[in-house]
C-alpha cells in the first residue's frame, strides 16, 4: 500500500533517491485498483493481469458450502495461473517472496514464499519445502508478518525491523539462487499507514512525536529498493505496483 502522496514529498526533498532514479528514467502514474479495492483482490489481479470475475477472489472470507463455515480465500481457489508459473513453464527461474493471496505456494522452477494471509502455524509456506531450513537457519524464524501492538513507538520498531529483514532475506536469495524474475511485496508502507496516518494531522496532540513515522518507513524501504537494484545488475527491468 504505497501512494504517491507520500512519495512525492520525499522524492522533492531528495529522501527516497532511489525512487527518484526510477522516476526520472522510467515512466510512473497512478494506477486504478480492482472492484473492489481489496488487499487479496488486487494482489491476485496484479499476479494474475486479470480483474476478480476471472480469477475468481472476491473478498478476504468466503463461505464454504462443503464445511458449512466462513474461511479465508487463498490461492487454492485461484481460477488462473499467476504469471510466475506462466514463466516458469517457459523455462524461466522465478522467485516469489510475500505476495500476498499465495499460500499455499505455487511448485515452481525456483522458489516461492508465500505472503500475507498464510495461514498462523503451518510450516509449508515455502516451496522447496527445504529452503525453509535453510532460511532459518542463516536467518532464523522467518517473518512472513511483524505482530502488532497499541504502543506507537514499539509498532513503528517492529515494522522497521521488517523490513531490516525482508531486505536481508531477499538479497541473500537473489545473490544464491537462480532467476530470471524476482517478485518481492514489502507491507511495511500499509501497516505504517493504518497506524500511524492520524498522526499525520498537525493538530493530533502526539503529531510531533509521530508525525514523521510514515516517512522513515518510506525512506528505510527506499535503501532497501537500491540496495536490491544493485544486486540485480544493470541489464534488468524493474517495476513496482501497489495495490
Amino acid at each position: 500500500g504505497a501512494t504517491f502522496d507520500i512519495i512525492k514529498p520525499l522524492v522533492e526533498k531528495g529522501d527516497m533517491p532511489n525512487m527518484a532514479s526510477l522516476m526520472k528514467n522510467g515512466v510512473w502514474g497512478r494506477l486504478e485498483s480492482t472492484v473492489p479495492p481489496l488487499t487479496p483482490v488486487a494482489w491476485t489481479s496484479i499476479s494474475t493481469g486479470v480483474n476478480p470475475g476471472k480469477h475468481g477472489i472476491y473478498d478476504i472470507m468466503m463461505y464454504s458450502r462443503e464445511e458449512h463455515k466462513v474461511k479465508f480465500f487463498s490461492a487454492a481457489v485461484r481460477k488462473v495461473r499467476p504469471l510466475w508459473s506462466i514463466l516458469s513453464d517457459s523455462g524461466r527461474s522465478v522467485g516469489v517472496m510475500n505476495v500476498p493471496m499465495t499460500y499455499p505456494p505455487d511448485e515452481v522452477n525456483g522458489f516461492v514464499i508465500s505472503g500475507m494471509f498464510t495461514p498462523n502455524g503451518v510450516s509449508n509456506y515455502i516451496y522447496p519445502i527445504e529452503m525453509k531450513a535453510e532460511i532459518e537457519k542463516k536467518f532464523g524464524e522467518y517473518m512472513i508478518e511483524c505482530n502488532q501492538t497499541d504502543n506507537p513507538s514499539v509498532y513503528l520498531k517492529l515494522i522497521l525491523d521488517m523490513v531490516d529483514f525482508r531486505e536481508r532475506v531477499a538479497l541473500y536469495l537473489m545473490e544464491n539462487q537462480l532467476w530470471d524474475f524476482f517478485f518481492a511485496v514489502f507491507v511495511a508502507s500499509d501497516r505504517v499507514q493504518h497506524f500511524f496516518w492520524k498522526y499525520l494531522d498537525p493538530c493530533h496532540p502526539e503529531h510531533s512525536r509521530y508525525g514523521d513515522a510514515i516517512a522513515k518507513v518510506y525512506k528505510r524501504m527506499d535503501q532497501a529498493l537500491g540496495k536490491m537494484i544493485a544486486m540485480a545488475g544493470p541489464d534488468i527491468n524493474v517495476m513496482m505496483v501497489s495495490d
